[in-house]
């Protein structure tokens, strides 16, 4: 192999590496805003389940004093 190819390839690998790095960067940043959706869903299930169990538990103590 020459010294030249030498050169080639390790100049294409190092602008590989470079757009390697921009899409971890990218698919980080993706994953970081899907987990903080996530949260805000799993957060609003909570709050929905809370409000749907004192609710019926509200509608049954009605039912029974009523």
């Amino acid at each position: 192999m020459s010294t030249e190819k030498i050169f080639e390839v390790a100049s294409d690998l190092q602008a590989h590496q470079v757009q390697v790095e921009e899409r971890i960067k990218t698919v980080f940043n993706r994953l970081e805003a899907i987990e903080k959706r996530l949260d805000e869903i799993s957060s609003l299930l909570t709050k929905v389940a809370i409000l749907l169990i004192t609710s019926m538990g509200g509608l049954i103590i009605a039912l029974i004093l009523g």
